[in-house]
């Protein structure tokens, strides 16, 4: 998958959305020709609450021009009604027919790879091993 990167950590992302400093669609439009690369992580969530926020994400359009998105690990998840975090990743966004990559090395869990929002993402994945080229232009 390739595209523009954009993405953070899911607890802090949610508080945006709908806002005023909510300005992810203009955003998606401005680079719809090379797409987008979501890439999130969890520091400390319920699944349900994760469900929610992907739900919320999907049904704003957050996801149009999508070529696929990267989970890094969460910190702390409560699974709630024994639901897994990759299985809630998959329950909310399987729909989206992207590849979706989870347990990447980003976010609150290490090793900690860094992912800079903006560039330009080349992401292959084979036999559970991945490799991230970043473009900045």
């Amino acid at each position: 998958m390739q595209g523009r990167a954009l993405g953070g950590c899911l607890d802090c992302l949610q508080c945006f959305f709908g806002t005023k400093y909510d300005n992810i669609n203009n955003y998606i439009e401005k680079h719809k020709e090379e797409g987008t690369i979501w890439f999130m992580e969890c520091f400390e969530k319920a699944t349900s609450d994760i469900f929610r926020y992907l739900w919320q994400m999907k049904n704003a359009g957050y996801f149009k021009y999508c070529n696929g998105i990267i989970f890094g690990r969460p910190l702390m998840v409560r699974e709630d009604f024994d639901i897994s975090f990759n299985q809630t990743v998959k329950d909310a966004l399987g729909d989206l027919n992207i590849p979706i990559i989870c347990d990447a090395d980003i976010g609150h869990v290490s090793p900690q790879m860094a992912i800079v929002n903006g560039a330009i993402l080349k992401i292959t994945s084979e036999n559970g091993k991945g490799k991230v080229e970043t473009y900045l232009r």
